[in-house]
């Protein structure tokens, strides 16, 4: 949290949106393709929550290098998890930031009000995890918690950045078994960026000469 309050002081006014997001967590849009146009829908709020769709190992042992991880991981949740990560507006002042919420504020004859982000639908997000999911969902974040169990052994030996408890719960292998047995469900709609992914890695460009 330390690295998110850093973040928002010191370049807070160097843009217009700032998304907490970790290095496993894919912004993945159903229908637009460009989130600098579907965010513009949320300008008048101090931000808005992305929720998480969770993947698992897909039975992996070891990590393909030969593949990107999109291509590795194409197993998930059957639904959307009540939490995710928010992503800041930075038109409003940061009130409060913590790892799946935020709170603005804004100012009315001199009074400071605490305003809370906001979901896709447009309703208020207290606090993740107490509220209705929206009914319809146009973006998400692709949450690759484990990757393959190579991989998955490897995070819990670099433990937790967020509390000792943390590590304690997610090191027991009923946690990690709990998480797989969710997965029942094969989700490749972010494969609608593959073909634009593949040829930015590889430098490939379609433009004809003249």
């Amino acid at each position: 949290m330390e690295c998110y309050m850093h973040c928002s002081a010191n370049f807070g006014k160097s843009c217009r949106w700032i998304a907490f997001i970790d290095l496993d967590e894919y912004i993945c849009p159903h229908e637009a393709t460009d989130i600098k146009e579907w965010i513009k829908r949320y300008e008048k709020y101090p931000g808005v929550i992305l929720y998480w769709l969770m993947f698992g190992t897909a039975g992996r042992l070891h990590p393909d290098s030969e593949k990107t991880l999109i291509e590795q991981y194409t197993t998930s949740w059957q639904e959307l998890r009540n939490t995710g990560k928010p992503i800041w507006n930075t038109a409003f002042p940061l009130e409060e930031l913590f790892v799946h919420y935020l709170y603005g504020s804004v100012s009315i004859f001199g009074i400071k009000f605490k305003v809370p982000m906001v979901n896709e639908s447009g309703s208020f997000v207290v606090y993740p995890d107490h509220h209705p999911l929206p009914r319809h969902n146009t973006i998400r974040i692709n949450h690759y918690w484990s990757k393959s169990i190579e991989e998955y052994h490897d995070k819990m030996a670099r433990g937790s950045a967020f509390s000792a408890k943390k590590n304690e719960i997610r090191r027991k292998v009923d946690f990690f078994l709990w998480h797989e047995h969710h997965v029942v469900r094969d989700d490749r709609v972010i494969f609608r960026f593959l073909t634009q992914l593949k040829m930015r890695l590889n430098g490939l460009d379609f433009n004809l000469p003249k």
